[in-house]
């Protein structure tokens, strides 16, 4: 019986020695949103742009587009954080407009 209390203590002496996890795996999900983010401005920014998906199918590209990017902000933050990502997809949708209405061919 003094063996397995032997090692339970060196157990707990191991655990004390690692290095606690600095960033759970669920951050990463902001990497690939930070990412579609960067490939979405830089995007937006071209005039050539416009017309590049046909007029059914661009409204549905953007839902998935924000669908994509809710998700992984969701991911990434949690759960609880969703008021603040609706608003952010909402004012980022809002400034999409206007900046699309104010470059050339669009």
């Amino acid at each position: 019986m003094q063996h397995l209390a032997d090692m339970f203590d060196w157990y707990a002496r191991y655990r004390l020695l690692q290095l606690p996890a600095t960033m759970p795996l669920h951050r990463l999900a902001l990497l690939p949103a930070f990412l579609l983010l960067v490939m979405y401005f830089w995007g937006n920014s071209q005039p050539e742009a416009a017309g590049l998906i046909p007029a059914p199918w661009d409204k549905l590209a953007h839902l998935a587009w924000y669908a994509v990017l809710s998700g992984l902000l969701l991911t990434g933050f949690g759960r609880r954080a969703w008021p603040w990502i609706f608003t952010a997809m909402l004012l980022l949708a809002g400034w999409d407009e206007w900046h699309q209405a104010t470059l050339p061919g669009r």
